[in-house]
């Protein structure tokens, strides 16, 4: 096959233009359990959990923003693939969880207070899908775009919303990241 050099041009030109994102995703997970306080820390399978029976189970983030990311735009974001070996099944309840920031991310476990979760900023709230993006649900904050913290160490915190809820995903390959572009 010849291609002229009109088309050579084109399609440099194309691959040029095509979209450089980069993902960043949690440095580690650690579950905190609402009602003690405990926090196990890097766990292999984030979960978001409210029955109104038990203890509600938020997913505590640990993001590292390398120095590459400064002068970009960082924006939030949440999956879910359509794997049922590699996680444990679909979203259940509401499916909808809120986005905070952390005052400090989870450095270890802890079995009750004082650590916590050190919950500070609301951020947003979404709509976990599987499998998808997670939308933004109507009537609440969006969880970004904003430029992007190159160079720093930032916490999390994922929280579920409404009376029950039951969000769970494998840390490897799913779950909440940032995108970069």
């Amino acid at each position: 096959m010849k291609f002229t050099t009109a088309a050579l041009a084109a399609i440099v030109a194309y691959a040029s233009a095509a979209p450089t994102d980069t993902f960043i995703y949690p440095d580690t997970l650690s579950t905190y359990q609402v009602w003690s306080g405990a926090v196990t820390y890097d766990v292999q399978t984030g979960q978001i959990f409210k029955d109104g029976k038990t203890s509600d189970i938020t997913t505590l983030l640990t993001f590292t923003f390398p120095d590459a990311t400064a002068g970009k735009t960082c924006e939030f974001n949440f999956a879910l693939n359509n794997c049922l070996h590699c996680n444990p099944g679909y979203p259940t309840g509401t499916t909808q969880f809120d986005a905070y920031t952390a005052l400090a991310p989870a450095d270890h476990s802890t079995k009750d207070w004082p650590s916590g979760n050190l919950r500070d900023q609301y951020v947003g709230r979404l709509k976990a899908v599987k499998p998808g993006l997670a939308t933004p649900v109507d009537g609440f904050p969006a969880a970004g775009p904003f430029p992007c913290p190159a160079g720093k160490t930032y916490g999390g915190e994922l929280v579920g919303a409404g009376d029950q809820v039951n969000i769970q995903w494998d840390g490897k390959g799913e779950g909440p990241y940032f995108r970069v572009y």
